[in-house]
């Protein structure tokens, strides 16, 4: 009975343990096979990501290169070629160059995963670089700027695009919580944004901000050797008073759709900034009708659709939701652009038949010069 009593302890004593060690010691090896296999994962995710990145950037950078070809470098032939101002989602802006990392990526608006999973998205909010303030370019860590951080004080970037190439001198980084504000600057300022830190594999709540000064601007212009494929933008013919109160997608809050071009144009057109152009004009001169017929100014509607007569339900109206985006078709012959037409759903508030209305307008482009041609009011 002694010797039962004292091995029945010592013999559980010694055999639960090894049992138990040999349990951990299958954790241990299963969770270590996780990890691997979810490395493995990640690894084969983010190189077909890679691929398919590289592949359409690259598509993007030789749509810029392109269209910069198209307008003349020697600033001596005649005006500065234009850009748009208010680019909508998706458009491709230019190109982002950084000697010391030996980077050339394509930038576009907006930073969506549609636009970061192929490029550099300017955030919309924003202004666009070279203007007065402080643009923001982002893209993924494990993408174009997985490298920043490497930047130094004087290193330069370069923002090029169709119009002007705009030179940025760095002057340091921070890393910062996700979310935190950029402020805008009185001088044309740059910043690089991505996750902190970069390449990893995990969810990163920091952000790296990389911050640069515009250091010197070079114009391209306009000449008579490109058959017109840099052009310069239609004229809205709004009268100061409307233009003064802000009549661009700068100071005014509408859903940008799609853009389309039609007609017969020229390669070296739809590769040029020409059909931006086309759009900012178009999106202006909308903008400008609904202001006038919202304040029932008729001689205004009377400048920007002289043979239009004004929609009823829009005098005195204003349009308080859109239901779809605003989707605009712009159309050219050869290198000259001819029209444009644009297509949207609106809820109107106020004036004399308030509701909801499917929009389509057209615009003529007639001597440089855009006009409202029809409107026409549907219920929807």
């Amino acid at each position: 009975m002694r010797r039962t009593r004292n091995t029945t302890p010592r013999d559980e004593g010694s055999l639960r343990p090894r049992g138990r060690r040999r349990s951990a010691g299958r954790a241990v090896s299963l969770v270590g096979l996780a990890l691997l296999l979810a490395v493995g994962g990640f690894q084969l995710r983010a190189t077909l990501w890679a691929a398919h990145s590289n592949a359409r950037g690259h598509a993007l950078i030789a749509q810029v290169q392109a269209a910069t070809r198209a307008a003349a470098s020697p600033p001596v032939l005649g005006p500065p070629a234009p850009c748009p101002t208010s680019p909508a989602v998706g458009t491709t802006l230019g190109l982002l160059e950084i000697p010391a990392l030996d980077l050339t990526a394509p930038v576009v608006e907006g930073t969506t995963e549609d636009q970061l999973s192929v490029a550099v998205g300017h955030l919309s909010t924003s202004v666009l670089p070279g203007s007065t303030g402080t643009a923001v370019l982002e893209a993924h860590d494990v993408s174009y700027f997985v490298h920043i951080d490497q930047l130094q004080a004087g290193d330069v970037v370069h923002y090029v695009t169709a119009c002007a190439t705009y030179d940025f001198t760095v002057t340091g980084h921070q890393v910062v919580k996700e979310g935190s504000p950029v402020y805008n600057t009185v001088s044309p300022t740059l910043v690089l944004g991505t996750c902190w830190p970069t390449n990893a594999l995990w969810f990163t709540p920091e952000r790296l901000l990389v911050s640069s000064t515009e250091s010197s601007v070079t114009l391209r212009h306009v000449t008579g050797t490109t058959s017109g494929a840099v052009a310069l933008a239609p004229t809205v013919p709004a009268p100061p008073e409307l233009v003064a109160q802000g009549i661009t997608l700068t100071t005014n809050s509408v859903p940008m759709g799609t853009m389309q071009i039609a007609g017969q144009p020229a390669s070296e057109w739809v590769q040029s900034p020409g059909p931006l152009q086309v759009e900012e004009s178009a999106v202006d001169s909308y903008i400008a009708a609904m202001r006038s017929a919202g304040q029932r100014q008729t001689q205004w509607w009377a400048d920007l659709a002289p043979d239009v007569a004004m929609p009823g339900p829009l005098l005195g109206a204003q349009a308080s939701s859109y239901v779809s985006s605003l989707n605009v078709a712009v159309s050219a012959t050869g290198s000259v652009p001819t029209g444009a037409s644009l297509s949207t759903t609106v809820v109107l508030r106020g004036g004399n038949a308030p509701g909801r209305y499917a929009m389509t307008i057209a615009d003529s482009v007639q001597g440089g010069v855009l006009h409202i041609t029809s409107w026409t009011l549907t219920p929807a």
